[in-house]
Protein backbone atom coordinates (compact mmCIF):
# COMPACT_ATOMS: atom_id res chain seq x y z
CA UNK A 1 0.00 0.00 0.00
CA UNK A 2 1.33 3.42 -0.86
CA UNK A 3 1.82 5.98 1.85
CA UNK A 4 -0.70 8.47 0.53
CA UNK A 5 -3.59 6.02 0.26
CA UNK A 6 -3.21 4.88 3.86
CA UNK A 7 -2.88 8.45 5.11
CA UNK A 8 -5.89 9.54 3.10
CA UNK A 9 -8.01 6.71 4.44
CA UNK A 10 -7.13 7.56 8.05
CA UNK A 11 -7.93 11.26 7.53
CA UNK A 12 -11.14 10.60 5.61
CA UNK A 13 -12.51 8.09 8.11
CA UNK A 14 -11.57 10.28 11.07
CA UNK A 15 -13.17 13.44 9.67
CA UNK A 16 -16.23 11.50 8.48
CA UNK A 17 -16.73 10.22 12.03
CA UNK A 18 -16.45 13.77 13.38
CA UNK A 19 -19.12 14.98 10.93
CA UNK A 20 -21.35 12.12 12.03
CA UNK A 21 -20.88 13.16 15.67
CA UNK A 22 -21.92 16.73 14.86
CA UNK A 23 -18.58 18.36 15.64
CA UNK A 24 -19.00 20.89 12.81
CA UNK A 25 -22.71 21.62 13.13
CA UNK A 26 -21.91 25.03 14.60
CA UNK A 27 -18.20 25.33 13.82
CA UNK A 28 -16.22 25.76 10.57
CA UNK A 29 -14.83 22.66 8.91
CA UNK A 30 -10.99 22.68 8.92
CA UNK A 31 -9.10 23.86 5.84
CA UNK A 32 -6.73 21.60 3.93
CA UNK A 33 -3.77 23.22 5.69
CA UNK A 34 -5.38 22.67 9.11
CA UNK A 35 -6.14 19.05 8.28
CA UNK A 36 -2.55 18.46 7.13
CA UNK A 37 -1.17 20.00 10.33
CA UNK A 38 -3.56 18.10 12.61
CA UNK A 39 -2.78 14.70 11.08
CA UNK A 40 0.92 15.32 10.55
CA UNK A 41 0.87 14.85 6.76
CA UNK A 42 1.77 16.93 3.73
CA UNK A 43 -0.75 19.03 1.82
CA UNK A 44 -1.42 16.49 -0.96
CA UNK A 45 -2.80 13.53 1.05
CA UNK A 46 -4.92 15.96 3.10
CA UNK A 47 -6.33 17.46 -0.07
CA UNK A 48 -7.00 14.04 -1.62
CA UNK A 49 -8.83 12.93 1.53
CA UNK A 50 -11.13 15.97 1.34
CA UNK A 51 -11.65 15.43 -2.40
CA UNK A 52 -12.76 11.86 -1.68
CA UNK A 53 -15.20 13.15 0.95
CA UNK A 54 -16.55 15.58 -1.64
CA UNK A 55 -17.05 12.72 -4.14
CA UNK A 56 -19.09 10.91 -1.50
CA UNK A 57 -21.38 13.90 -1.14
CA UNK A 58 -20.34 14.79 2.40
CA UNK A 59 -18.75 18.20 1.83
CA UNK A 60 -18.40 20.89 -0.85
CA UNK A 61 -14.96 22.38 -1.42
CA UNK A 62 -14.45 25.86 -2.86
CA UNK A 63 -11.08 27.54 -3.38
CA UNK A 64 -10.64 30.42 -0.96
CA UNK A 65 -13.97 29.75 0.74
CA UNK A 66 -15.17 27.81 3.74
CA UNK A 67 -15.91 24.12 3.18
CA UNK A 68 -19.64 23.35 3.35
CA UNK A 69 -20.93 20.18 5.03
CA UNK A 70 -23.67 18.73 2.85
CA UNK A 71 -24.74 15.66 4.80
CA UNK A 72 -23.89 13.27 7.56
CA UNK A 73 -22.71 9.86 6.39
CA UNK A 74 -25.63 8.04 8.08
CA UNK A 75 -29.16 8.96 9.04
CA UNK A 76 -28.82 6.72 12.11
CA UNK A 77 -25.39 5.22 12.57
CA UNK A 78 -26.57 2.51 14.96
CA UNK A 79 -28.84 1.18 12.19
CA UNK A 80 -26.15 1.33 9.51
CA UNK A 81 -24.35 -1.58 7.87
CA UNK A 82 -21.03 -0.14 9.05
CA UNK A 83 -22.08 -0.45 12.70
CA UNK A 84 -23.56 -3.90 12.10
CA UNK A 85 -20.30 -5.16 10.57
CA UNK A 86 -18.17 -3.93 13.50
CA UNK A 87 -20.53 -4.24 16.48
CA UNK A 88 -19.14 -7.61 17.55
CA UNK A 89 -15.65 -6.12 18.06
CA UNK A 90 -16.68 -2.89 19.80
CA UNK A 91 -16.96 -4.35 23.31
CA UNK A 92 -13.36 -5.52 23.10
CA UNK A 93 -12.25 -2.17 21.68
CA UNK A 94 -14.00 -0.43 24.57
CA UNK A 95 -12.34 -2.69 27.16
CA UNK A 96 -8.98 -2.08 25.47
CA UNK A 97 -9.48 1.68 25.76
CA UNK A 98 -10.52 1.27 29.39
CA UNK A 99 -7.27 -0.65 29.99
CA UNK A 100 -4.90 1.74 28.17
CA UNK A 101 -6.40 5.24 28.29
CA UNK A 102 -6.10 6.09 32.01
CA UNK A 103 -2.33 5.52 31.92
CA UNK A 104 -1.98 7.53 28.71
CA UNK A 105 -4.23 10.33 29.97
CA UNK A 106 -2.37 10.88 33.23
CA UNK A 107 0.96 11.11 31.38
CA UNK A 108 -0.56 13.80 29.17
CA UNK A 109 -1.86 15.66 32.22
CA UNK A 110 1.57 15.73 33.86
CA UNK A 111 3.24 16.70 30.60
CA UNK A 112 1.07 19.82 30.25
CA UNK A 113 2.19 21.00 33.72
CA UNK A 114 -0.38 23.63 34.57
CA UNK A 115 -1.45 24.57 31.03
CA UNK A 116 -4.92 25.99 30.50
CA UNK A 117 -6.75 24.30 27.63
CA UNK A 118 -8.94 26.69 25.63
CA UNK A 119 -12.26 25.04 24.74
CA UNK A 120 -15.39 26.62 23.27
CA UNK A 121 -17.94 26.38 26.11
CA UNK A 122 -20.77 26.36 23.56
CA UNK A 123 -19.39 23.34 21.69
CA UNK A 124 -21.13 19.98 22.26
CA UNK A 125 -19.83 18.17 25.33
CA UNK A 126 -18.71 15.21 23.22
CA UNK A 127 -16.60 17.46 21.01
CA UNK A 128 -15.01 19.21 24.00
CA UNK A 129 -14.09 15.83 25.51
CA UNK A 130 -12.63 14.69 22.18
CA UNK A 131 -10.54 17.87 21.86
CA UNK A 132 -9.16 17.81 25.39
CA UNK A 133 -8.15 14.16 25.04
CA UNK A 134 -6.53 14.96 21.67
CA UNK A 135 -4.55 17.71 23.42
CA UNK A 136 -3.37 15.24 26.07
CA UNK A 137 -2.25 12.80 23.38
CA UNK A 138 -0.35 15.49 21.50
CA UNK A 139 1.42 16.56 24.69
CA UNK A 140 3.26 13.20 24.66
CA UNK A 141 4.99 13.98 21.35
CA UNK A 142 4.26 10.49 20.03
CA UNK A 143 3.07 10.26 16.42
CA UNK A 144 2.65 6.48 16.61
CA UNK A 145 0.31 6.92 19.58
CA UNK A 146 -1.71 9.56 17.72
CA UNK A 147 -1.99 7.20 14.74
CA UNK A 148 -3.21 4.45 17.07
CA UNK A 149 -6.05 6.59 18.38
CA UNK A 150 -6.90 7.88 14.90
CA UNK A 151 -7.15 4.28 13.67
CA UNK A 152 -9.23 3.30 16.71
CA UNK A 153 -11.47 6.31 16.17
CA UNK A 154 -11.90 5.48 12.50
CA UNK A 155 -12.96 1.94 13.43
CA UNK A 156 -15.35 3.11 16.17
CA UNK A 157 -16.73 6.01 14.08
CA UNK A 158 -19.60 7.63 16.03
CA UNK A 159 -20.85 4.43 17.67
CA UNK A 160 -19.81 5.14 21.27
CA UNK A 161 -21.25 8.66 21.33
CA UNK A 162 -24.45 7.51 19.63
CA UNK A 163 -24.85 4.63 22.11
CA UNK A 164 -24.15 6.97 25.00
CA UNK A 165 -27.02 9.24 24.03
CA UNK A 166 -29.27 6.29 23.18
CA UNK A 167 -28.74 4.70 26.60
CA UNK A 168 -28.92 7.85 28.74
CA UNK A 169 -31.33 10.73 28.82
CA UNK A 170 -29.88 13.69 26.84
CA UNK A 171 -29.47 15.78 29.99
CA UNK A 172 -27.73 12.96 31.85
CA UNK A 173 -25.42 12.20 28.93
CA UNK A 174 -24.41 15.84 28.53
CA UNK A 175 -23.88 16.20 32.28
CA UNK A 176 -21.58 13.15 32.44
CA UNK A 177 -19.57 14.28 29.42
CA UNK A 178 -19.27 17.85 30.74
CA UNK A 179 -18.15 16.58 34.13
CA UNK A 180 -15.39 14.57 32.47
CA UNK A 181 -14.24 17.66 30.52
CA UNK A 182 -14.19 19.79 33.69
CA UNK A 183 -12.31 17.14 35.66
CA UNK A 184 -9.64 16.80 32.96
CA UNK A 185 -9.28 20.56 32.51
CA UNK A 186 -8.92 21.03 36.27
CA UNK A 187 -6.30 18.27 36.50
CA UNK A 188 -4.33 19.80 33.61
CA UNK A 189 -4.45 23.28 35.14
CA UNK A 190 -2.83 22.19 38.40
CA UNK A 191 -1.38 18.67 38.14
CA UNK A 192 1.62 19.17 40.39
CA UNK A 193 -0.37 19.65 43.58
CA UNK A 194 -2.45 16.50 43.06
CA UNK A 195 -1.76 12.99 44.30
CA UNK A 196 -0.81 11.04 41.17
CA UNK A 197 -2.29 7.75 42.31
CA UNK A 198 -5.51 9.51 43.32
CA UNK A 199 -5.76 11.17 39.90
CA UNK A 200 -5.13 7.81 38.23
CA UNK A 201 -7.86 6.14 40.32
CA UNK A 202 -10.26 8.96 39.35
CA UNK A 203 -9.45 8.38 35.67
CA UNK A 204 -10.13 4.65 36.02
CA UNK A 205 -13.44 5.38 37.77
CA UNK A 206 -14.36 7.86 35.03
CA UNK A 207 -13.56 5.26 32.39
CA UNK A 208 -15.77 2.73 34.18
CA UNK A 209 -18.68 5.21 34.28
CA UNK A 210 -18.44 5.70 30.53
CA UNK A 211 -18.04 2.01 29.80
CA UNK A 212 -21.08 0.72 31.72
CA UNK A 213 -23.89 1.96 29.41
CA UNK A 214 -21.85 1.13 26.31
CA UNK A 215 -21.15 -2.45 27.39
CA UNK A 216 -24.81 -2.95 28.26
CA UNK A 217 -25.87 -1.86 24.76
CA UNK A 218 -23.18 -3.92 23.00
CA UNK A 219 -23.72 -7.15 24.96
CA UNK A 220 -26.22 -8.67 22.45
CA UNK A 221 -23.68 -8.21 19.62
CA UNK A 222 -20.83 -10.08 21.35
CA UNK A 223 -21.19 -13.33 19.38
CA UNK A 224 -21.81 -11.69 16.02
CA UNK A 225 -19.35 -12.27 13.18
CA UNK A 226 -17.41 -9.04 12.90
CA UNK A 227 -14.71 -7.00 11.27
CA UNK A 228 -11.52 -6.86 13.29
CA UNK A 229 -9.42 -3.86 14.22
CA UNK A 230 -6.01 -3.44 12.58
CA UNK A 231 -3.50 -0.78 13.53
CA UNK A 232 -1.18 0.62 10.85
CA UNK A 233 1.39 2.70 12.76
CA UNK A 234 3.42 3.28 9.62
CA UNK A 235 1.22 4.95 7.04
CA UNK A 236 2.75 3.57 3.91
CA UNK A 237 5.17 0.93 2.71
CA UNK A 238 6.70 -0.87 5.64
CA UNK A 239 10.27 -2.10 5.81
CA UNK A 240 9.79 -4.86 8.31
CA UNK A 241 12.28 -7.09 6.49
CA UNK A 242 14.97 -4.44 7.05
CA UNK A 243 14.10 -4.08 10.72
CA UNK A 244 14.07 -7.85 11.29
CA UNK A 245 17.46 -8.08 9.58
CA UNK A 246 18.83 -5.53 12.06
CA UNK A 247 17.50 -7.56 14.98
CA UNK A 248 18.85 -10.86 13.64
CA UNK A 249 22.33 -9.52 13.01
CA UNK A 250 22.43 -8.27 16.61
CA UNK A 251 21.52 -11.76 17.81
CA UNK A 252 24.15 -13.29 15.55
CA UNK A 253 26.79 -10.88 16.84
CA UNK A 254 25.83 -11.61 20.46
CA UNK A 255 26.02 -15.37 19.99
CA UNK A 256 22.35 -16.32 19.99
CA UNK A 257 23.00 -17.74 16.51
CA UNK A 258 26.77 -18.35 16.38
CA UNK A 259 28.73 -18.78 13.12
CA UNK A 260 28.14 -22.21 11.59
CA UNK A 261 24.71 -22.62 13.18
CA UNK A 262 21.43 -22.52 11.26
CA UNK A 263 18.68 -19.99 11.78
CA UNK A 264 15.23 -21.37 12.72
CA UNK A 265 12.95 -22.32 9.80
CA UNK A 266 11.18 -19.51 7.93
CA UNK A 267 7.74 -20.32 9.36
CA UNK A 268 9.13 -20.30 12.90
CA UNK A 269 10.86 -16.95 12.37
CA UNK A 270 7.70 -15.52 10.79
CA UNK A 271 5.70 -16.50 13.86
CA UNK A 272 8.31 -15.02 16.20
CA UNK A 273 8.31 -11.67 14.39
CA UNK A 274 4.56 -11.70 13.59
CA UNK A 275 5.05 -11.25 9.84
CA UNK A 276 4.27 -13.27 6.73
CA UNK A 277 6.55 -15.97 5.34
CA UNK A 278 7.12 -13.73 2.29
CA UNK A 279 8.48 -10.94 4.51
CA UNK A 280 10.72 -13.45 6.25
CA UNK A 281 12.09 -14.74 2.93
CA UNK A 282 12.94 -11.15 1.95
CA UNK A 283 14.74 -10.75 5.26
CA UNK A 284 16.87 -13.85 4.69
CA UNK A 285 17.65 -12.74 1.13
CA UNK A 286 18.82 -9.42 2.55
CA UNK A 287 21.09 -11.13 5.07
CA UNK A 288 22.46 -13.39 2.36
CA UNK A 289 23.24 -10.46 0.03
CA UNK A 290 25.03 -8.74 2.91
CA UNK A 291 27.22 -11.79 3.48
CA UNK A 292 25.86 -12.49 6.94
CA UNK A 293 24.22 -15.83 6.06
CA UNK A 294 24.18 -18.43 3.30
CA UNK A 295 21.09 -20.39 2.30
CA UNK A 296 21.59 -24.07 1.44
CA UNK A 297 18.72 -25.25 -0.72
CA UNK A 298 16.70 -27.88 1.09
CA UNK A 299 18.82 -27.53 4.23
CA UNK A 300 18.37 -24.07 5.73
CA UNK A 301 20.04 -20.70 6.32
CA UNK A 302 23.50 -20.94 7.84
CA UNK A 303 25.17 -18.14 9.80
CA UNK A 304 28.58 -17.04 8.49
CA UNK A 305 31.30 -15.15 10.36
CA UNK A 306 30.31 -11.75 11.73
CA UNK A 307 33.83 -10.35 11.52
CA UNK A 308 33.06 -8.68 8.17
CA UNK A 309 32.46 -5.05 9.21
CA UNK A 310 31.21 -4.22 5.70
CA UNK A 311 28.20 -6.44 6.37
CA UNK A 312 27.51 -4.55 9.57
CA UNK A 313 27.66 -1.24 7.74
CA UNK A 314 25.29 -2.49 5.03
CA UNK A 315 22.71 -3.52 7.63
CA UNK A 316 23.17 -0.34 9.66
CA UNK A 317 22.54 1.74 6.53
CA UNK A 318 19.05 0.23 6.28
CA UNK A 319 17.90 2.14 9.33
CA UNK A 320 17.47 5.86 9.63
CA UNK A 321 16.34 8.64 11.91
CA UNK A 322 12.64 7.94 11.28
CA UNK A 323 13.05 4.30 12.26
CA UNK A 324 14.80 5.25 15.48
CA UNK A 325 12.14 7.84 16.33
CA UNK A 326 9.42 5.25 15.79
CA UNK A 327 11.40 2.90 18.01
CA UNK A 328 11.51 5.54 20.76
CA UNK A 329 7.78 6.24 20.38
CA UNK A 330 6.99 2.52 20.62
CA UNK A 331 9.17 2.26 23.72
CA UNK A 332 7.31 5.21 25.27
CA UNK A 333 3.95 3.59 24.51
CA UNK A 334 5.15 0.30 26.00
CA UNK A 335 6.41 2.12 29.10
CA UNK A 336 3.11 3.95 29.61
CA UNK A 337 0.82 0.95 29.10
CA UNK A 338 3.07 -1.97 30.07
CA UNK A 339 2.08 -2.28 33.71
CA UNK A 340 -1.68 -2.43 33.06
CA UNK A 341 -1.26 -4.76 30.06
CA UNK A 342 1.07 -7.21 31.85
CA UNK A 343 -1.24 -7.19 34.89
CA UNK A 344 -4.20 -7.96 32.60
CA UNK A 345 -2.34 -10.70 30.71
CA UNK A 346 -0.43 -12.37 33.57
CA UNK A 347 -3.33 -14.66 34.60
CA UNK A 348 -3.36 -15.96 31.00
CA UNK A 349 0.38 -16.76 30.84
CA UNK A 350 0.93 -20.39 29.95
CA UNK A 351 3.57 -22.66 31.47
CA UNK A 352 5.87 -22.02 28.51
CA UNK A 353 5.56 -18.24 28.96
CA UNK A 354 6.74 -18.50 32.57
CA UNK A 355 9.58 -20.77 31.46
CA UNK A 356 10.63 -18.31 28.72
CA UNK A 357 10.72 -15.35 31.11
CA UNK A 358 12.60 -17.34 33.76
CA UNK A 359 15.14 -18.48 31.14
CA UNK A 360 15.59 -14.86 30.01
CA UNK A 361 16.15 -13.74 33.61
CA UNK A 362 18.82 -16.44 34.01
CA UNK A 363 20.98 -15.49 31.02
CA UNK A 364 24.61 -14.76 32.00
CA UNK A 365 24.94 -11.41 30.18
CA UNK A 366 23.13 -8.62 32.07
CA UNK A 367 22.24 -6.53 29.01
CA UNK A 368 21.27 -9.61 27.00
CA UNK A 369 19.14 -10.87 29.90
CA UNK A 370 17.25 -7.58 30.22
CA UNK A 371 16.48 -7.45 26.49
CA UNK A 372 15.41 -11.11 26.49
CA UNK A 373 12.98 -10.40 29.35
CA UNK A 374 11.34 -7.67 27.26
CA UNK A 375 11.07 -10.04 24.30
CA UNK A 376 9.61 -12.91 26.34
CA UNK A 377 7.00 -10.66 27.99
CA UNK A 378 6.01 -9.08 24.65
CA UNK A 379 5.60 -12.52 23.07
CA UNK A 380 3.40 -13.61 25.98
CA UNK A 381 1.15 -10.58 25.51
CA UNK A 382 0.93 -10.99 21.73
CA UNK A 383 -0.08 -14.63 22.08
CA UNK A 384 -2.20 -14.65 25.23
CA UNK A 385 -3.62 -11.21 26.08
CA UNK A 386 -7.38 -11.73 26.56
CA UNK A 387 -8.27 -8.72 24.37
CA UNK A 388 -7.71 -9.07 20.63
CA UNK A 389 -7.06 -5.34 20.16
CA UNK A 390 -4.31 -5.47 22.81
CA UNK A 391 -2.70 -8.39 20.97
CA UNK A 392 -2.87 -6.39 17.74
CA UNK A 393 -1.37 -3.25 19.32
CA UNK A 394 1.45 -5.12 21.05
CA UNK A 395 2.23 -7.08 17.89
CA UNK A 396 2.82 -3.78 16.11
CA UNK A 397 4.82 -2.38 19.05
CA UNK A 398 7.06 -5.47 18.81
CA UNK A 399 7.76 -4.67 15.15
CA UNK A 400 8.35 -0.98 15.83
CA UNK A 401 10.93 -1.89 18.50
CA UNK A 402 13.11 -3.83 16.05
CA UNK A 403 15.09 -0.80 14.73
CA UNK A 404 16.42 -0.39 18.27
CA UNK A 405 18.89 -3.06 17.26
CA UNK A 406 20.81 -0.28 15.50
CA UNK A 407 21.80 0.95 18.95
CA UNK A 408 23.01 -2.54 19.92
CA UNK A 409 24.97 -3.41 16.79
CA UNK A 410 28.35 -3.56 18.53
CA UNK A 411 27.14 -4.82 21.91
CA UNK A 412 28.08 -8.27 23.10
CA UNK A 413 25.15 -8.59 25.51
CA UNK A 414 27.54 -8.88 28.45
CA UNK A 415 27.39 -5.15 29.19
CA UNK A 416 26.21 -4.33 32.75
CA UNK A 417 22.70 -3.15 33.48
CA UNK A 418 22.19 -1.15 36.72
CA UNK A 419 21.48 -3.41 39.70
CA UNK A 420 20.43 -6.24 37.38
CA UNK A 421 21.18 -9.24 39.67
CA UNK A 422 18.86 -7.86 42.36
CA UNK A 423 16.15 -6.89 39.85
CA UNK A 424 16.31 -10.26 38.11
CA UNK A 425 16.12 -12.15 41.42
CA UNK A 426 13.10 -10.06 42.47
CA UNK A 427 11.29 -10.80 39.18
CA UNK A 428 12.13 -14.51 39.49
CA UNK A 429 10.55 -14.52 42.96
CA UNK A 430 7.47 -12.67 41.67
CA UNK A 431 7.05 -15.26 38.92
CA UNK A 432 7.46 -18.10 41.43
CA UNK A 433 4.81 -16.58 43.70
CA UNK A 434 2.52 -15.76 40.73
CA UNK A 435 2.57 -12.16 41.98
CA UNK A 436 0.96 -10.46 38.99
CA UNK A 437 0.88 -6.93 40.44
CA UNK A 438 4.49 -7.11 41.59
CA UNK A 439 5.76 -8.53 38.30
CA UNK A 440 3.82 -5.96 36.26
CA UNK A 441 5.27 -3.14 38.39
CA UNK A 442 8.81 -4.51 37.99
CA UNK A 443 8.33 -4.76 34.22
CA UNK A 444 7.13 -1.14 34.17
CA UNK A 445 10.19 0.06 36.10
CA UNK A 446 12.45 -1.72 33.58
CA UNK A 447 10.59 0.00 30.74
CA UNK A 448 10.97 3.41 32.40
CA UNK A 449 14.71 2.96 32.88
CA UNK A 450 15.23 1.66 29.35
CA UNK A 451 13.16 4.48 27.82
CA UNK A 452 15.05 7.15 29.75
CA UNK A 453 18.50 5.88 28.73
CA UNK A 454 17.42 5.30 25.12
CA UNK A 455 16.02 8.81 24.75
CA UNK A 456 19.24 10.29 26.14
CA UNK A 457 21.25 8.14 23.72
CA UNK A 458 19.24 9.29 20.69
CA UNK A 459 19.51 12.94 21.73
CA UNK A 460 23.29 12.52 22.10
CA UNK A 461 23.40 11.07 18.56
CA UNK A 462 21.93 14.32 17.26
CA UNK A 463 18.37 13.15 16.65
CA UNK A 464 16.80 16.41 17.76
CA UNK A 465 13.18 15.28 17.47
CA UNK A 466 13.82 12.69 20.17
CA UNK A 467 13.55 15.57 22.64
CA UNK A 468 9.89 16.01 21.65
CA UNK A 469 8.98 12.52 22.87
CA UNK A 470 7.81 13.21 26.42
CA UNK A 471 9.55 11.87 29.50
CA UNK A 472 7.60 9.42 31.65
CA UNK A 473 6.28 10.48 35.07
CA UNK A 474 6.19 7.47 37.45
CA UNK A 475 2.73 6.98 38.93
Amino acid sequence: MQASSSQEQTIRRSLTGQIQMGFYDSAPFPSVQEVAQRYGVSYCPAQRALKEMEKRGLIRLARGKETIILARPYEDYLQSSSFSQRAGALSEILMTLRLLSPSITIQGIWRLKGASIDLDPDAPAGKRLYLIFDELLRALGNRALLNLYYDLGAFIESSFLNIFYAQLAPGAADALLSRAVDDLARACADPLSADRRAVYRDLVAQSDRFSAPLLEYLAPFADRETQTFHWKPRKGRTRYSHNIAIDLICKIHQGTFPPGSFLPPIDSLAETYHVSSITMRRTLELLSRSGVTYTHNGVGTQVLSTEDTDAFEQIKSLGGEEDLLLFLEALQLLTITGESVILNTFPHFEKQDFANVQAALSLPGERASMIAVFSACMQAVVHHAPLAAVREIYEKITLLLLPGGLLRMQETGREPFPDWPRKAAKMQEQLHQKNAAGFAASFCRLCEENFSTTKAQLVSLGIARAKDVADITPI
